[in-house]
């Protein structure tokens, strides 16, 4: 393997090992204490040495560095950084990272990306997991417009096999020459739950969250304005996938500009643009802006399109030898009048190329076109290569305004190669090319064409739904239309079941010694019909003795109950909870005298807890997938039960991972869950940590805190990664079995 070594960059890269190796394994420092450098006589600033030149090192659990402050950032760049440097090559060591707090970055010291790449070719790519664990970076700084500035971001390059998730990067400040990205530059591995809401700059290629992406981008949102030459809102250019993201901050640049990508030749699936998207010259998209093969679905435009130039479109602004499926447009797309031409409602321009046709499908514009000649409803210009492949255009419909000096057409300006069929365009639009039908306003707003462009059919996979008395067109999402042969009218005979209430119906008391159970049922609110129905079991009340004598059923007892534990003090927390799991039989203590209130749980434990809570319920299966499970171990049947009323899986298809401990979030899931996923009134979180409604964990939190079972480890932070312990657990299931 060819490698391109630099001399004085590998003396700094030992420099830089040198500084790093005596704080290797160190626990983090509290502000204002001694610097751990040997000699040093300054101290930790948030991680920042004052006598400057080096940074608080970042304490490693189980392999994972885990980052608390600024210095231990910066320290943790330069750790990465300091790897092997070579072109096309294996960096080595992993180096994985988790946040465990905000992080609030210096604005005035310069920043460099984890990941290095520099003028003489020479990089290091991060091929580790970076979590940020819903902790927020703020402040980065990032200031180089020469030659050197470019791989510009939070990362420079991650790896095929990095993963970067669940990071916010704040308040920064990246500014650089070609190859910039807010969270990273080059992505080759996996870019997950980020959001970036900084501003990003570039004299060449400039995406939001990444530059140039060739793995995955998923569930990820810009809202910082965007900058560049090639630009795109969430990545300037893709080979890989962008998969459910969304930008609302503006995007600008010189040519091959889009909402969410600049360049696309990969896959754009389910993201949409909501910002304004300008191209100085050529090439604007509200989605992509040059969409050169790959596929462009179920994604969309509501923001504002202009170019200097030619090939303007709503959702793509050049579509050569590619797919634009389910995708629309409801913002206005503007060109000069004077010199733009190829400007049209999806896409500007459209052709095949030798090898691979293209095909709109599925596809809508509600929005206003604006150009000098060649614009259309769906498509400006069709036909400007001489090319053997050609172009379709099918069930789709353009109901904007359509508005040129020549050439333009409601469906398609210049038809020059390709088919229309089964589309439409609004009645008294001036259309030229055959396929498409006109249709009123009122036949529009009826569901009619909704009805037509399913085939005529209200059975099966359908693709365009309509609420009929709000939508004025159809849509993909809402309700099915259904037409009436007897009256020839369309309806909608289906609730969509925008809102759902949840009844307690069949309930059975439980008592001391036995379950109790009861059906949760979510009606509609709209049309009252049941939506679902699931029996949630109530464990056991389990007696509450006073003066030995139950206060539920009467019973004596037939033993005083005594603190056996050393461990727990009465007044404490957890005293109450410890003793009710004690008398019921969900738990003993570590030995006869300990309780062991700060040992952590472990998954195998914590079904166990819950499934003793549960009243031991014998398991309906005895089919066990899991081979660290043995049968006969005291967690067997816990397993099994809570793997059958979906408490909890494995962590992989063969494995439950039994000895892992269990974190808050996980923690919180699995007792909601076990709960019958009770109504939840809260709507939304306080916590930053718990951002994301989308997350596994965001409503059973919700549920915690609103039901008194947990609240945060402080006022913002619910601390999702954070070790559940004994003592925790207990008392989680007593608030949530004792109300």
């Amino acid at each position: 393997m060819k490698k391109y070594r630099n001399i004085c960059r590998m003396l700094s890269v030992l420099l830089v090992l040198a500084m790093l190796v005596p704080c290797f394994g160190l626990a983090a420092n509290a502000a204002g204490s001694p610097c751990a450098e040997d000699g040093c006589s300054g101290e930790y600033l948030d991680g920042i040495c004052s006598a400057a030149g080096h940074f608080e090192a970042a304490p490693v659990e189980g392999g994972v560095y885990r980052i608390s402050n600024a210095g231990q950032l910066y320290w943790f760049a330069a750790l990465v950084n300091a790897g092997e440097n070579e072109y096309e090559g294996d960096n080595g060591e992993v180096y994985n990272a988790v946040l465990t707090a905000d992080i609030i970055l210096d604005g005035e010291l310069a920043w460099t990306p984890i990941g290095l790449y520099t003028s003489a070719r020479e990089f290091v790519r991060y091929s580790g997991t970076f979590d940020g664990a819903g902790y927020t970076i703020y402040g980065l700084y990032y200031d180089n417009t020469k030659f050197d500035g470019r791989n510009a971001g939070l990362f420079g390059t991650v790896d095929t096999n990095g993963t970067v998730k669940n990071l916010t990067l704040a308040d920064s400040v990246i500014n650089g020459a070609t190859d910039i990205g807010g969270i990273a530059s080059y992505n080759y591995g996996t870019i997950l739950g980020c959001t970036q809401s900084g501003t990003v700059t570039g004299t060449g290629a400039t995406g939001g969250i990444v530059c140039r992406n060739m793995g995955l981008v998923q569930d990820c949102t810009n809202t910082g304005a965007v900058t560049g030459s090639t630009t795109g809102g969430i990545a300037a250019e893709n080979k890989g996938e962008v998969v459910s993201c969304d930008n609302t901050g503006a995007v600008s640049g010189t040519s091959s500009v889009g909402g969410i990508v600049g360049m696309n030749s990969g896959t754009v699936d389910a993201s949409v643009n909501s910002a304004n998207v300008t191209a100085a010259n050529t090439h604007a998209g509200g989605v992509v802006g040059n969409h050169i093969g790959g596929e462009i679905t179920g994604s969309g435009n509501s923001g504002a399109v202009t170019g200097g130039s030619d090939y303007i479109g709503g959702v793509a602004g050049v579509c050569s030898g590619a797919a634009i499926t389910r995708s629309f447009n409801t913002g206005a797309v503007t060109g000069s009048t004077a010199k733009s031409d190829a400007v049209g409602g999806v896409v500007g321009a459209i052709d095949g190329t030798n090898t691979a046709a293209s095909a709109v499908t599925s596809c809508y514009n509600t929005g206003a076109v604006t150009g000098r000649s060649w614009v259309g409803g769906l498509a400006g210009l069709s036909g400007y290569q001489k090319t053997p492949q050609t172009v379709t255009f099918s069930n789709s419909y353009s109901t904007g305004a359509v508005t040129g000096t020549s050439l333009t057409g409601a469906v398609v300006g210049s038809l020059s190669k390709g088919t229309v069929t089964g589309s439409y365009y609004l009645s008294g639009a001036q259309n030229s090319v055959s396929g498409a039908a006109a249709a009123t306003a009122e036949q529009f707003a009826s569901g009619e064409i909704a009805y037509k462009l399913n085939g005529s059919t209200s059975e099966g996979e359908l693709i365009w739904k309509q609420n009929i008395g709000t939508d004025a067109s159809p849509r993909f999402n809402g309700a099915v239309v259904r037409y009436d042969s007897a009256n020839g009218t369309y309806y909608n005979e289906v609730c969509t079941h925008t809102g759902t209430e949840t009844r307690r119906e069949n309930e059975v008391a439980a008592t001391c010694t036995t379950a109790g159970s009861y059906d949760s049922v979510a009606y509609c609110t709209v049309c009252g019909e049941e939506v679902s129905r699931q029996t949630v079991t109530i464990p056991a009340l389990g007696h509450d003795f006073v003066d030995g004598v139950c206060t539920r059923c009467g019973a004596k007892e037939e033993t005083p109950s005594e603190n056996p534990f050393v461990d727990v003090p009465e007044g404490i927390y957890f005293y109450d909870p410890v003793m009710w799991a004690v008398e019921n039989g969900i738990t003993n203590g570590v030995d006869d005298t300990h309780f062991g209130p700060d040992v952590a749980c472990t998954r195998a434990q914590v079904v166990t807890f819950l499934w003793r809570a549960a009243g031991s319920p014998e398991p309906e299966s005895t089919e066990n997938p899991f081979v660290d499970v043995a049968d006969g171990i005291y967690y067997h049947k816990a397993v099994l039960w809570a793997l059958e009323n979906g408490i909890t899986k494995g962590i992989d298809a063969t494995h439950f991972g039994a000895d892992l401990e269990c974190t808050r979030a996980y923690v919180v899931t699995f007792l909601y869950r076990a709960m019958g996923k009770p109504e939840v009134t809260l709507k939304k979180s306080a916590f930053n940590d718990v951002y994301d409604p989308d997350v596994y964990y965001y409503e059973p939190v919700l549920w915690a805190v609103e039901n008194g079972i947990t609240k945060g480890v402080s006022a913002t932070r619910f601390g999702v990664a954070e070790i559940c312990n004994r003592a925790q657990i207990v008392t989680f299931l007593y608030r949530a079995y004792n109300d």
